[in-house]
């Protein structure tokens, strides 16, 4: 049970140094550069990206229309969209099932706009930040129109450094204390159980004495 939990926390160990050497990496060649990368799958498309002003961001977005979404305090311009002044913005969000229709609110035609992404904030802890909300190539407002499940995830460098460098600490700690109570009466050469044997181990013949 000690060398199972010795290799699984030395494996953590080990990941968590590759992070953190990946992280100090990507932090500084943000400095001068924004690097970025996405794929898909059947269900949801990812994009992740590095950068000075984000850190380490991961956008998860829906690739069918799950949600109906529904927007008040602003409005479309051929700039793209504004926040209308004195209101302020709402967000509501609802669950659509596969068969639902939704139609576009007839007084809403004049705000007929560009693609619309927002979201609002569900978790932040020490760096990172968790923010949910929708996206869409074509809102209609107020709504409700159909729109696409959008999931941000960011963590700050310096974060995602030191987690990763703690974790490795602790683990590495605490596996190589698995690995010394695995190894206490066992054979040094084949590992075999020697705590019955006086001068030799009964699986190889190592010589106990001369690994004194």
């Amino acid at each position: 049970m000690n060398r199972f939990r010795s290799t699984i926390l030395l494996s953590i160990a080990a990941v968590a140094l590759v992070l953190f050497v990946t992280t100090i990496v990507l932090w500084i060649h943000s400095r001068g550069n924004t690097d970025h990368t996405g794929f898909s799958t059947s269900q949801r498309s990812f994009y992740l990206e590095s950068s000075s002003q984000n850190g380490l961001l991961l956008r998860v977005t829906d690739l069918s229309p799950t949600v109906g979404a529904r927007v008040t305090g602003m409005t479309a311009t051929p700039n793209g969209w504004t926040v209308t002044p004195g209101q302020p913005v709402k967000m509501q969000v609802s669950n659509l099932s596969a068969d639902t229709n939704i139609s576009p609110n007839v007084a809403a035609i004049e705000n007929q706009g560009s693609p619309l992404s927002i979201s609002r904030m569900k978790l932040q802890f020490h760096g990172f930040v968790w923010s949910s909300g929708f996206t869409t190539e074509h809102a209609v407002l107020p709504g409700p129109f159909p729109a696409r499940q959008l999931d941000t995830f960011t963590v700050t460098y310096t974060s995602a450094a030191v987690t990763s460098i703690l974790v490795m600490l602790i683990a590495g700690y605490f596996g190589r204390r698995a690995r010394a109570a695995a190894a206490e009466g066992r054979c040094p050469k084949c590992g075999h159980d020697i705590s019955a044997a006086t001068d030799q181990c009964p699986e190889c013949g190592t010589p106990l004495k001369a690994t004194v």
